[in-house]
């Protein structure tokens, strides 16, 4: 019987990082393996079917902790290296999907979403922490965690490394030296594109997490300078100072009387695709994204994707602003914004686009990689 470890730091944010590492389970259980998911803490399953909407049939589990663990986060990582270190020998292969170079040194396949050797300090770290770059405390939090990768990262990366988008593959061979295969995230695209039927508003929608590197707080300046048109900011609370980042957004909302924008948060599933279904235009601030699943989702619904000319969404999703609208600053954000309304659906990215992305798409370039490795 073949077995295979999958390891991730924690299916219980469900993000697009857990999505992918769902997605990995079952493409081993469609190959008849019952994978063994080594976490840190234990999987609240129920939460992952509501949030991503699958779970695999057949899964063993280990846990590093008994309990939920919501403090220390790149140290609890290093918890797993050395329990996947002592099971090692029982498995024909491991597979870490969470991506962190130093989260497994023996891994066969890792999918790395990002270097997170970035956020400790390097050549993008003033893109997504430089919220931190001030903080005595984060520098004696963080400095340990960046000597460790650098003494364990040749080891780390001995395994085929898999990325979600050509721009990750960039970053991840100047860091590593090692030249990344290229498989999108996996995305229910068919769920998305039943929306394109619905007709359209003067609507604008933007889909995100309150946090620092989103930048939702851009979002009341634009929507104060396009008064003719509603806009919608569906968010999310969770993560480092997000409460802080969400109240901003209001206080700007207030203080420069936007009426035309409307804030929700952590709606159920219904109400942002009814929203999607609306939308003429989605809009997303973040700079160099890593892949951009909210943004794809719009896409696929039948929205003009606002983004910028950076990261995987623009290289990948937007195939360098083929499909959608790009911009380099944010003050030519409102011209576009005109251009995706009043000129819909002009600049709508055809459905032979989105459904490059589909899970099951993901899935048979994964089962083939897995084929690959274990006959090895």
């Amino acid at each position: 019987m073949v077995e295979v470890a999958v390891v991730h730091h924690s299916l219980n944010p469900c993000g697009g990082g857990e999505r992918v590492c769902v997605h990995t389970l079952l493409t081993l259980n469609e190959m008849g393996i019952v994978p063994t998911l080594v976490t840190f803490e234990p999987t609240d399953w129920s939460r992952v079917e509501k949030l991503i909407g699958v779970v695999p049939e057949r899964v063993r589990e280990v846990h590093v902790s008994r309990g939920a663990v919501r403090f220390l986060g790149l140290y609890s990582k290093l918890g797993l290296v050395y329990r996947v270190w002592r099971l090692r020998r029982r498995f024909d292969a491991v597979v870490n999907t969470h991506g962190d170079v130093v989260l497994v040194p023996y891994a066969d396949v890792i999918y790395m979403h990002y270097p997170h050797i970035t956020y400790t300090g390097g050549e993008l770290y003033r893109y997504f922490m430089r919220k931190y770059e001030r903080s005595v405390l984060w520098k004696l939090y963080s400095v340990p965690y960046r000597v460790a990768t650098h003494l364990i990262k040749e080891r780390s990366v001995g395994g085929l490394i898999i990325t979600n988008s050509r721009w990750s593959r960039g970053v991840i061979e100047e860091f590593t030296g090692k030249r990344a295969v290229v498989i999108h995230p996996p995305v229910p695209i068919e769920k998305f594109i039943e929306l394109r039927r619905f007709s359209r508003e003067r609507l604008v929608i933007s889909i995100t997490r309150f946090t620092w590197e989103k930048r939702p707080w851009v979002i009341p300046h634009i929507a104060r300078l396009c008064p003719d048109i509603e806009f919608v900011l569906i968010g999310s609370l969770g993560g480092f100072r997000s409460r802080e980042t969400f109240e901003r957004v209001l206080r700007l909302r207030e203080r420069f009387s936007v009426r035309n924008l409307k804030v929700l948060v952590d709606v159920p599933e219904g109400v942002k695709l009814s929203y999607l279904a609306r939308a003429r235009a989605y809009l997303h601030t973040m700079i160099s994204e890593h892949f951009g699943i909210a943004p794809l989702e719009a896409m696929a619904s039948g929205c003009v994707v606002i983004a910028h000319a950076s990261g995987g969404l623009f290289t990948d999703v937007l195939d360098y602003g083929r499909y959608g609208l790009v911009y380099r600053r944010y003050s030519e954000v409102p011209e576009l914004i005109y251009r995706a309304v009043d000129e819909y659906p002009k600049h709508v990215a055809p459905t032979e686009h989105v459904l490059k992305f589909t899970a099951s798409t993901f899935r048979k370039k994964m089962r083939r990689i897995f084929e690959k490795v274990l006959s090895t």
